[in-house]
């Protein structure tokens, strides 16, 4: 698992806001841990979801 936050500060991995909107839009289970105010996810569930191409409307 890993924080959001962090991932957004690597540069191979989307912006902070395309971040969080992909983990909304697509159901990603979050994490929270207690006395933690990141928020975590699960980096298999993100690169699947980053590899599976989207449908357009």
């Amino acid at each position: 698992m890993v924080a959001l936050t962090d991932l957004a500060k690597d540069p191979r991995w989307p912006s902070r806001p395309v971040l969080f909107n992909l983990v909304r839009d697509h159901r990603i289970p979050r994490y929270k841990f207690p006395g933690d105010r990141k928020t975590y996810i699960r980096v298999a569930a993100l690169e699947r979801v980053l590899k599976t191409p989207s449908r357009r409307p």
